[in-house]
């Protein structure tokens, strides 16, 4: 079996290795800006780490032998990310696409839970 990951998330990650999620949860909850590389149209889809075990273990207990992807088919794009994670974490941050003047967003909704699985 040959199993393809795509954008796992969940607790205790880290932005040292680029992802997207943890870099703009490390920088809201710092009240820093959001940079977005783009223009933020672009797509990804995102799935929870456990979900993924889940599927790997699933695959391994089952008599397939193929090439699987693992992931999420909803996708999402990285200003709606953006928009979702200032939402959850509950700060005011701003959003800075490339060279434009930044953007602020205010969100009035409070969150009592911060899970990431949800975004």
């Amino acid at each position: 079996i040959i199993v393809r990951l795509f954008n796992t998330i969940g607790p205790n990650q880290v932005s040292d290795y680029g992802m997207v999620v943890p870099r703009f949860v490390e920088s809201a909850l710092k009240d820093e800006d959001l940079v977005i590389h783009g223009d933020g149209s672009q797509t990804r889809s995102f799935s929870y780490v456990q979900d993924t075990v889940n599927g790997i273990v699933s695959l391994m207990e089952s008599e397939h032998n193929d090439v699987f992807n693992i992931g999420n088919p909803t996708e999402i794009t990285i200003n709606e990310l953006a928009s979702k994670i200032i939402e959850i974490i509950f700060i005011l941050s701003i959003i800075r696409i490339n060279n434009r003047p930044p953007m602020k967003i205010y969100y009035i909704k409070l969150h009592q839970n911060l899970l990431l699985g949800t975004v």
